[in-house]
């Protein structure tokens, strides 16, 4: 009877720790498992992040290239100065707000100016502007 029961004892302990090593091959294989899942997880996530950026980066071109359109689109054209003094003040405001904003120097500003005037006008300006050149100079 008692070599039954040590019998019994001894294929008890063979079954615990073989479904101990069972237990630890799983526990082994779950672990395995989940560093690849971590690992897939951490690339789904790379290339989303990857997607975002491309995403942003296309509509900051976007934005770019409407902004670009935008500004063609709306770039006022100035009327050339004719020399009829009815629509001296009208040229003016425009010449103001479009180019002498802009620009920091008076001769630059005369150089603008003249480029956008009718030849007759700009021939006269330049003229006038060459006598009282001689005359500071003198």
């Amino acid at each position: 009877m008692l070599k039954t029961s040590e019998r019994v004892r001894k294929e008890a302990l063979e079954r615990a720790e073989k479904a101990q090593l069972e237990a630890e091959e799983l526990v082994a294989k779950a672990q395995t498992e989940a560093e690849e899942l971590a690992a897939k997880a951490q690339a789904v996530r790379a290339q989303i992040e990857a997607e975002e950026v491309a995403a942003q980066a296309r509509q900051r071109t976007m934005d770019a290239q409407r902004s670009r359109s935008e500004c063609s689109r709306s770039t006022p054209i100035m009327a050339e100065f004719d020399g009829n003094p009815i629509n001296y003040q009208s040229f003016v405001r425009q010449f103001t707000a479009y180019i002498a904003k802009k620009t920091q120097t008076d001769d630059m500003r005369l150089l603008f100016s003249l480029q956008h005037c009718k030849p007759d006008v700009r021939e006269n300006i330049e003229r006038f502007t060459f006598k009282i050149r001689q005359r500071v100079t003198d």
